[in-house]
């Protein structure tokens, strides 16, 4: 989101003087760790804190990060799931088309 904040900030003449952001993910511990099959691995919850520092006026920071919330490519990825599909090479050969499941 960082990316798409300082994009849309010189198109929407917002100066931006400092960005910051904090993430963070929680995962199911069995799951994640293989311990329990039965439990998913995915991502349960992504949280993020975003610390700006501007002269700009509030209403249009504000405007700049929904903007740029908007058109996070990372953050609308995790929002509408897409299909994720992989290849196996090993040492240059193809072996198997990877699937989802693993």
């Amino acid at each position: 989101m960082l990316s798409q904040l300082t994009r849309f900030a010189s198109v929407q003449d917002v100066p931006i003087d400092a960005a910051e952001m904090e993430v963070r993910a929680t995962f199911p511990q069995l799951g994640k760790y293989g311990l329990d099959p039965s439990v998913g691995v995915a991502m349960e919850r992504l949280e993020y804190a975003l610390d700006v520092r501007s002269d700009a006026p509030r209403e249009k920071v504000v405007a700049l990060v929904e903007t740029a919330a908007r058109y996070c490519h990372a953050a609308q990825s995790l929002r509408v799931p897409v299909p994720v599909e992989g290849t196996l090479r090993l040492n240059g050969e193809e072996l198997i088309p990877v699937s989802e499941d693993g």
